[in-house]
């Protein structure tokens, strides 16, 4: 009976000759992944209080690291207590406390009026291209005095009340007194985007007419969701191969 023999042929191998480490080094680098870009929020239920900026309704501070770009007076957008005594809003026309809508004791209280906007920011980090950040936030209807009280929530470029560039909106409108809602805002970065610094913002609305109207923010949170990871071989056990496209190893039947 006539024997069939058969010999492996295996394709060249560039790192052949290459000390171990060196070929370690080499695949490491073909298969590197960019580091994670960092962003962070900081004082989301605007507990930590800076300069003090009206004895009113228990004391109306700044709050940082966020920045006040608030247009009239800074009051329009302060750290705030968040029961009643002493902030005389609070249960004014609602629910005092609000069950389940402030963390902490205090919040932001933002306030609109004529010519005048609530407007405050921070600056989360930078960007990374993959990634989705999303901002959420308890919005309240604190006081409004008889009016709806509408807020934003965005995400933007820089810490400005018109900022170069707007990549995402979130509006609350009409929000009614002792009333609360959860909104959020999303943004997905692009490979443009790698490197550039990301801002919340959040401002009120000027009410129709330019009727005072007041309302709250509290519980603002970062989330920033990484893209699925690559399927990276970490050197345990075999590299995959498949025998048949020829790129790793073949074999042929020799009489």
């Amino acid at each position: 009976m006539k024997q069939h023999k058969i010999k492996i042929l295996q394709q060249p191998n560039p790192l052949r000759g290459v000390p171990g480490f060196l070929a370690l080094a080499a695949f490491a680098g073909m298969t590197s992944i960019p580091a994670h870009a960092s962003v962070a929020l900081s004082n989301g239920s605007f507990e930590t209080t800076g300069t003090l900026y009206n004895g009113a309704l228990g004391g109306l501070y700044e709050a940082p690291p966020w920045v006040n770009l608030s247009t009239g007076t800074p009051i329009q957008a302060s750290s705030s207590p968040a029961t009643k005594p002493p902030n005389g809003e609070i249960g004014a026309f609602g629910p005092s406390p609000f069950p389940g809508v402030f963390t902490g004791s205090r919040y932001l209280r933002l306030n609109g009026d004529t010519g005048a906007v609530g407007a405050t920011a921070q600056t989360l980090g930078t960007m990374q291209s993959g990634h989705t950040y999303t901002i959420t936030a308890n919005v309240i209807g604190v006081c409004s005095v008889g009016n709806a009280f509408s807020a934003q929530l965005r995400l933007v470029s820089n810490a400005s009340t018109s900022p170069t560039t707007t990549y995402a909106t979130a509006t609350v409108a009409g929000l009614a007194n002792g009333g609360a809602v959860v909104s959020s805002v999303s943004y997905t970065a692009t490979a443009g985007d790698d490197g550039s610094p990301l801002v919340v913002l959040i401002n009120s609305y000027n009410p129709p007419g330019g009727v005072n109207y007041a309302g709250g923010i509290d519980n603002v949170q970062l989330t920033d969701a990484l893209p699925a990871a690559p399927l990276v071989w970490t050197g345990g056990g075999s590299v995959p191969f498949n025998w048949n496209d020829g790129s790793n190893w073949g074999c042929r039947h020799s009489n």
